[in-house]
């Protein structure tokens, strides 16, 4: 039988806990592996840090910009009016009316 497993989300490291690891491992000679148990941070993630301090001088994540979106508001307000003007309009007949007002190809489907 299958346990229930819970699954942890993705979470960075904070930033205070970024900042001590610094401090730790350069400032007061703590090994890395001793700075992480202390924070309670995973090892893999301390060597991470320091070697993205050292490389690029940071301690701060980047960004996660994720999936941009498909359309942007102009997109999906002329697909709207369109489908309001034209309830039976199909998926080929909005594409072709995005290529003539966009210039570019949509690629719609239904999932």
């Amino acid at each position: 039988m299958a346990e229930n497993i819970e699954k942890k989300s993705r979470s960075s490291t904070e930033r205070r806990d970024r900042e001590r690891l610094i401090e730790f491992v350069f400032n007061q000679g703590i090994s890395i592996r001793e700075a992480a148990n202390l924070l309670d941070i995973k090892l893999r993630t301390a060597y991470g840090i320091v070697a993205i301090f050292e490389k690029e001088g940071r301690m701060e994540t980047n960004k996660r910009t994720g999936r941009k979106p498909l359309f942007n508001q102009t997109f999906e307000q002329n697909i709207i009016e369109y489908i309001q003007r034209n309830n039976d309009a199909t998926l080929k007949e909005i594409q072709i009316l995005l290529q003539e007002t966009h210039g570019s190809l949509v690629l719609l489907r239904i999932r």
